[in-house]
């Protein structure tokens, strides 16, 4: 289902949707939380430190000022249990004179940063004590936004997909249980809204092995179609590589001649070879990648190398061109 038949979403927010390239409910899905954030038990504030995140339950003793300026400041004091105070500011928010009120107990969430003779929480969250306890030792999703649009709408919009129904299971029981993965609708829950960090754990360990699960079959899948494509240019062996392998100031190893002698073979047969060489730096890869280029260039053919940087085109040129004059 494409994103703008979701209530709720309008063209603006399909278009901020969009740019994060999300434009189906599979995407969204599929759009993982970045990190997650624990709200933890409130802490005194006289125990607070500067530059650190704290939730802190405080009542409001102050009424709420409004600064004046290009960038508006909503100012309060707090004042928490063992009867400390704090200061809290909100940036660009003249909301928060009619949502926040004097006298109201309230758990605040927010960074400190020392200001003048004390600390203040700046542009804290806050929430009635009944709501942050529902939030309590849960993790929250936090997503890669653009401009525009916010995490809690974001947050909002996966739950809805979420909550209309996950994909139908597609791995059968026998590999579920035999790997000891959840079911891929809890996986979907547990990676957007995890309860615990237990739960995130298994949520990614049965999202990493579908990931897994799939580029396989698709590596299957083109393997055995490529396994029935026709060679049009048989390229058979030739004396040039022979001469080579005798003229190298080193011998090649038995690994090295073994999958040399399997690349010569897949060259000239009838079918197309789909061949990857794996090997550690300096085990050799690229001498057998030359003596594959050999043969091609011995049967009449052309053959290119290709690699990351221009330094390495370099290199291996000039390792070739010596190769060449033996």
């Amino acid at each position: 289902m494409r994103l703008r038949e979701l209530k709720g979403i309008g063209e603006k927010t399909e278009k901020l949707l969009a740019k994060l390239g999300l434009e189906t409910t599979q995407d969204l899905i599929s759009y993982y939380p970045r990190e997650y954030e624990e709200y933890a038990e409130p802490v005194p504030a006289a125990g607070m430190k500067a530059g650190q995140v704290y939730s802190v339950k405080a009542q409001v003793v102050s009424d709420i000022t409004l600064g004046t300026g290009k960038l508006p400041v909503a100012a309060a004091v707090l004042r928490d249990s063992s009867g400390a105070l704090l200061r809290a500011v909100w940036f660009h928010s003249p909301y928060i004179r009619s949502v926040l009120k004097r006298g109201g107990i309230y758990i605040f969430r927010g960074k400190t940063v020392w200001k003048g003779s004390g600390l203040q929480l700046e542009h804290p969250e806050f929430f009635s004590p009944a709501a942050y306890e529902e939030l309590k030792q849960r993790l929250q999703p936090r997503y890669d936004l653009t401009a525009g649009l916010s995490n809690k709408t974001l947050t909002r919009l996966v739950k809805t997909v979420l909550e209309a129904g996950t994909p139908e299971e597609y791995l059968p029981d026998k590999v579920t249980e035999e790997n000891q993965l959840e079911s891929r609708q809890d996986a979907l829950w547990g990676i957007h809204f995890p309860e615990n960090q237990e739960a995130l754990k298994k949520a990614r360990r049965r999202l990493a092995f579908d990931e897994f699960f799939l580029f396989l079959l698709a590596v299957y899948q083109m393997k055995k179609e490529t396994a029935e494509t026709v060679n049009g240019f048989s390229i058979k062996p030739v004396w040039e590589t022979e001469k080579l392998i005798e003229d190298l100031p080193y011998r090649l190893t038995n690994a090295q001649m073994r999958s040399w002698r399997e690349i010569e073979s897949d060259l000239s047969k009838d079918k197309v070879m789909s061949r990857l060489l794996q090997g550690d730096v300096g085990s050799g890869k690229t001498i057998l990648a030359f003596l594959a280029m050999l043969q091609t260039a011995g049967n009449g053919f052309q053959a290119a190398l290709m690699v990351p940087t221009e330094v390495l085109a370099k290199q291996h040129f000039d390792a070739f061109e010596a190769l060449c004059e033996q």
